[in-house]
């Protein structure tokens, strides 16, 4: 016979066969008992839209050269000086 593994309690623990030794059922229901001191923080609406706000701002730094092994034409509308670097010019055209 196995006891809780709390420190302080010495009855028959629960056994899982995925889990091993568990608590036994006077611990799990003090658990329950217990009140948390904080509530959950949530991001609010106003935080999500700052973020936005903040990404969009930043979206320069997100394009990428190439999507699908093509050239990205917002990317080097952004960066001009790009285009001879990357070598790109013809495949710009027929975009």
């Amino acid at each position: 016979m196995k006891t809780c593994p709390r420190s302080n309690c010495k009855n028959k623990a629960n056994q899982s066969p995925t889990f091993g030794i568990l608590p036994c059922d006077s611990c799990i229901n003090n658990d329950t008992k217990l009140n948390l001191s904080r509530k959950y923080q949530f991001a609010s609406l106003n935080k999500l839209h700052r973020i936005q706000s903040q990404r969009d701002g930043d979206i320069k730094g997100l394009e990428q050269p190439y999507i699908a092994n093509k050239a990205n034409k917002k990317f080097f509308t952004m960066y001009p000086e790009l285009v001879k670097t990357y070598d790109v010019e013809e495949e710009l055209k027929k975009l």
